[in-house]
């Protein structure tokens, strides 16, 4: 069966062979982190070979029905806004296939950090930094804040994307992340009720500090490693199996297993199980990405997630915080 979409990473070229050589080895080294295996091709829009047309024409031909041409370009230029879809648009006529022009690098907010990484690993300015934990902890915020100014992040949600980012430093996760419209108040309602977090992982039970809800977590429970030997799954599954029982309004926090969190979404759709919400931040390689990009397509399920390979138990143990916080901040406010 032929491939139904492939990308192609449209690099501006360079007269300087070697220039082209070191484009197009990146864009292999690229192809060989996507999993599942996804065709990703280099082209060149104004130097070097193929050019973006001859690798349309390509890939086409081989039965191809959507190709994405992802820029890689700093600035959207006229070559992003003007050149590049006018070319796509000529070729998915021409071809009769879809042809989308993705956003560029352009405001990426990875680029600002790879920029103030270079800089202070050339000019430390030690003497400046503030000594004292309430100092600290206050300009860390400055900094959140100031990066989160430039985003479309409101309060309440705000306030979960910025302890996510002060507990993991990766300020990656004000783009990735993704907030049902009723988790927020799914999640403090559960709090204030001091319903159960079920875990899945005891690392995460370490970082949940603000709640009084009980914390629960199988992932050591003799009866359960059996339990997963028996079945053939991991203990993560047989760990939420086991819980199943107790996940009717309680809040589940996953941020080690996607094999966890893939089971709490067939928990809820073949046996009914109705947790008050999701937080589904599992981090890893294989799985993670893809488990967290389906629990954001679940439109019924209240759910905190990010469309990444990026997560962890710190940012699902984070996300908790954030919400106990909110609970104390809005007093006896009804949510």
């Amino acid at each position: 069966m032929a491939e139904q979409r492939a990308v192609i990473v449209v690099i501006h070229g360079s007269r300087e062979e070697e220039a082209n050589a070191n484009a197009a080895k990146l864009v292999v080294q690229v192809r060989s982190r996507i999993f599942p295996a996804t065709r990703v091709e280099a082209a060149f829009l104004s130097f070097g070979s193929p050019a973006v047309t001859d690798a349309i024409v390509t890939i086409a031909a081989d039965g191809v029905q959507e190709i994405l041409l992802l820029p890689y370009f700093l600035q959207n230029g006229n070559h992003v806004r003007e050149d590049l879809p006018k070319l796509a648009a000529e070729c998915a006529q021409r071809l009769a296939i879809r042809i989308t022009v993705l956003p560029g690098l352009e405001n990426d907010m990875r680029l600002e950090d790879l920029l103030v990484e270079r800089i202070e690993r050339e000019v430390a300015l030690i003497d400046e930094l503030p000594e004292l934990g309430d100092e600290i902890e206050k300009r860390s915020h400055e900094m959140i804040e100031q990066r989160l100014a430039h985003t479309d992040w409101q309060e309440p949600s705000r306030s979960i994307v910025r302890r996510i980012i002060h507990s993991t430093a990766d300020f990656s996760f004000a783009e990735t992340l993704r907030i049902h419209p009723e988790a927020v108040a799914c999640g403090i309602r559960a709090l204030k009720c001091k319903a159960p977090i079920i875990c899945d992982s005891t690392i995460l039970l370490s970082g949940v500090t603000k709640t009084e809800s009980e914390l629960i977590c199988l992932m050591r429970d003799p009866d359960v490693a059996a339990r997963a030997k028996q079945e053939g799954t991991t203990r993560a599954v047989a760990s939420m199996r086991t819980l199943a029982e107790k996940m009717n309004g309680a809040i589940i926090a996953i941020g080690n297993a996607p094999t966890a969190l893939w089971e709490v979404m067939r928990l809820w759709k073949e046996e009914g199980v109705r947790p008050a919400l999701v937080v589904g931040l599992p981090v890893g390689f294989v799985g993670a990405r893809e488990s967290k990009s389906a629990l954001a397509a679940c439109n019924d399920i209240p759910y905190i997630t990010n469309i990444s390979m990026r997560g962890g138990s710190p940012a699902a143990a984070a996300t908790l915080n954030a919400l106990a916080v909110l609970i104390r901040n809005v007093g006896k406010a009804s949510i």
